[in-house]
């Protein structure tokens, strides 16, 4: 009787978040108002699963952090699955302003037990609850301030680099091959590239596409990556970037939009580039000199590149950003 009644609340009040927003959404998603009311369903969702326990210590459910709300665990314990009581879904965003970047956090609401007493299982979910809250904030300050950023950020150039075509050494994998772009006083930019510049995999595999006619890179990712003692020794220009711009963050530059090049603030002369991609990290970042070293055994190098391209991959555009080539003009830091 106990176990039916139960089940019959949990499907109550299930039936009451999806009547109210229409489907299962996240916790992200949802205004202040809505978020209170989750919360109380899902904490009187809470009470009476822990009434149904017939187990007076608590019992811990493995679960994915990344799993959707209101989904369901498995219990190792019992063999079988056990809708859960309440939790939060992750959130997992790379945050920088001016320059400046917050590392990823992982909002996870740990392992999940189904305890038999629910004045534990209230305040629980209660200070989560109100975690969450704070954590929703943070965010649209960020957001806010990211779009401020977008309308009024102005970035500096303070390097250009290009790579003439080196016969065999231009190859991925040949000896001297390397992704590094050379420093230049300037570089000239028209729609089919940066003027003396050379690139395997777009001339060979892409036909010389113009959407990938320059590459840009910000700062702000070199000095993450370099915050890092075992990735200290990357150099400007190791990511093939043609131009580096100081001041703004990669979250500045989006796909579709154009972006002007003047010698000062404001200029309405100058190279105009539209942003088409971002750029993904790849193995031939492997040959990099502090990576493919004889001081490292083989199993090591490998295993440094791969920390190094998760590194760079953890966001769209954290590895640089492709643009084709709107006016042609000269670009210098």
């Amino acid at each position: 009787d106990t176990l039916a009644c139960t089940f019959f609340i949990d499907l109550l009040i299930l039936s009451t978040i999806i009547r109210s927003f229409g489907r299962a959404v996240s916790m992200s998603a949802l205004s202040p108002q809505k978020k209170i009311v989750v919360a109380l369903a899902s904490t009187m969702l809470a009470v009476a699963l822990g009434f149904s326990s017939n187990n007076p210590n608590s019992r811990p459910v493995n679960v994915d952090p990344r799993s959707s709300f209101a989904s369901r665990a498995y219990d190792a314990d019992t063999d079988s699955f056990r809708r859960l009581k309440y939790r939060i879904d992750a959130v997992h965003k790379w945050s920088s302003v001016g320059s400046t970047i917050r590392k990823k956090r992982w909002r996870r609401s740990g392992p999940l037990f189904l305890s038999s007493n629910p004045i534990s299982n209230f305040v629980e979910r209660a200070s989560s609850f109100i975690a969450t809250m704070s954590e929703e904030q943070e965010e649209n300050a960020y957001d806010t301030a990211l779009d401020e950023q977008r309308k009024k950020g102005v970035g500096k150039v303070t390097r250009t680099a290009a790579r003439q075509h080196q016969g065999e050494k231009s190859r991925p994998g040949r000896k001297g091959y390397t992704t590094r772009k050379d420093s230049q006083p300037f570089v000239d930019i028209d729609p089919s590239g940066v003027v003396g510049d050379y690139n395997h995999y777009r001339t060979n595999s892409l036909g010389s596409t113009p959407d990938r006619a320059v590459s840009i890179l910000t700062s702000d990712v070199l000095a993450y990556v370099r915050g890092e003692p075992i990735f200290s020794r990357v150099l400007d220009g190791d990511l093939g970037e043609n131009i580096l711009i100081d001041q703004l963050s990669y979250t500045f530059f989006e796909v579709g939009k154009r972006y002007r090049f003047s010698k000062k603030e404001g200029g309405v002369d100058g190279a105009i580039i539209e942003v088409t991609e971002p750029a993904v990290p790849c193995a031939n970042l492997c040959n990099l000199p502090f990576i493919n070293t004889e001081l490292l055994e083989p199993r090591q190098r490998i295993e440094k590149c791969q920390s190094f391209i998760e590194k760079l991959g953890i966001d769209d555009g954290f590895r640089g950003w492709y643009a084709k080539v709107v006016v042609p003009g000269r670009i210098m830091p």
